[in-house]
């Protein structure tokens, strides 16, 4: 399965600690430039910057570049990197967008993309027996300041049989 990840999951999955799981998930997973510059290169040492090197120094994250075009940010409604993340998703013909952003969401599901949030992933590695628990995750993301809105939260662990 191809996934395009948005900044977003990158840090929130980092603050829980279990962003090294992704390439167990998924075969391939791909962020555009702009998400890599700014969770690695503009990251000074803030989560997901180790993670992410990690993860394309090991071979299973891809950064790749795509160009968007301006009628492609109009027509979408979509400004910085999140206009990059749909149209690498395009470009890509990716099968699952992972982001939190609602006008990302938004775009990418007008686009005819499956969706998935980060406390919706946690969820899934539950499922896939990848964690213990879903609770425990969501709870350590959130007290490393990981906002996650009570409807997904709630969402997450009812997903997960911890509800």
């Amino acid at each position: 399965m191809l996934v395009v990840l948005d900044a977003n999951p990158i840090i929130g999955l980092s603050k829980g600690g279990i962003f090294h799981l992704l390439p167990r998930a998924f075969h391939h997973i791909y962020i555009p430039k702009p998400i890599w510059e700014e969770v690695v290169e503009r990251g000074n040492g803030r989560p997901g910057q180790m993670e992410a090197e990690a993860g394309r120094a090991d071979g299973w994250l891809q950064v790749t570049t795509t160009t968007v075009p301006a009628s492609f940010r109009h027509d979408y409604q979509l400004k910085g990197n999140d206009a990059y993340v749909a149209k690498l998703a395009v470009d890509l013909r990716a099968h699952l967008v992972v982001t939190d952003d609602k006008k990302l969401r938004r775009a990418a599901r007008s686009l005819g993309f499956n969706l998935a949030g980060t406390a919706a992933l946690v969820a899934a590695f539950k499922q896939l027996d990848f964690i213990p628990s879903c609770r425990d995750v969501l709870d350590r993301m959130i007290r490393e300041e990981f906002g996650i809105e009570q409807i997904h939260y709630d969402s997450a662990l009812l997903q997960s049989g911890e509800a």
